[in-house]
């Protein structure tokens, strides 16, 4: 009976859990949505940077006011560029709390915005060197792969923080709406941390228990595995034993079978 009980339990938190991923990939923020916003955060912004205070354009004086920054041109730029991340990320942790973005978007704008800012920070010291333009696009690529490939474990990585954080929300929601519904008295915050505590306090103990059992299994199969090696290296050396008994025999044989010759 607590066997099919455990198997129900597990069960049970596997379509949990398969149901949480489910719903993550089905809440995705929508792709039209998602460039909306990467538009407004990142792509536009560090954009008209580019354009009107980026090192590469500086010699069109009609529109670029480059060689118009406060000395060191470079440090002045950094600091604009520091301040549209800022924007990017103050505008994407507020879009997420009102859920107008879902959690996904974070790793977008990690991306995008590390992308651009390596962009136009490189072109400061790349537009004055002597390589040639071919050169200087492959440094860019490169470059610009690098940071995408680290943006996107660390985007994942704070994606799944925001994932984390709004299926407690939503958990807590849940249990509100059901308290409310069903007449009864509604729990606070502490509470609702406290029920948190003691699945999450069960779940470890329940993994402890499985790993002190998957350890025993482990060691039964390791001591049977030597064991059954211990014989085999015993009958081993017996069967090469008998087999110098039967060669001494034969030889025997042979020398009385000579003498009777």
């Amino acid at each position: 009976m607590s066997k099919q009980l455990n198997n129900e339990k597990q069960k049970v938190g596997e379509d949990s859990y398969w149901n949480k991923i489910r719903e993550f990939n089905l809440t995705r923020t929508r792709f039209g949505w998602l460039v909306l916003w990467q538009l407004i955060e990142t792509i536009i912004p560090f954009i008209l940077v580019w354009v009107f205070v980026g090192p590469e354009l500086k010699k069109y004086h009609a529109f670029n006011h480059y060689n118009d920054l406060l000395n060191p041109h470079a440090g002045f730029l950094v600091l604009i560029c520091l301040a549209i991340l800022l924007w990017a990320w103050t505008i994407q942790i507020v879009s997420f709390f009102y859920r107008w973005q879902n959690a996904d978007s974070f790793t977008f704008t990690l991306i995008f915005s590390l992308v651009f800012f390596t962009l136009i920070m490189n072109g400061c010291w790349l537009v004055d060197s002597k390589l040639n333009l071919s050169v200087q696009i492959i440094i860019r690529f490169l470059i610009g792969l690098f940071i995408a490939i680290g943006g996107l474990f660390l985007g994942v990585l704070v994606t799944s923080f925001a994932r984390n954080y709004r299926y407690k929300v939503e958990e807590d929601e849940e249990a509100l709406l059901l308290a409310y519904q069903n007449g009864e008295p509604i729990p606070t915050k502490a509470q609702l941390r406290l029920v948190r505590a003691q699945k999450n306090h069960e779940i470890r103990e329940t993994q402890a228990k499985e790993l002190d059992e998957f350890k025993k299994q482990l060691d039964a199969k390791l001591l049977e595995a030597f064991n059954n090696k211990t014989i085999d290296k015993h009958e081993v050396k017996l069967e090469a034993k008998e087999a110098k008994k039967r060669e001494r025999f034969v030889k025997r044989q042979a020398k009385k079978t000579k003498k009777e010759v």
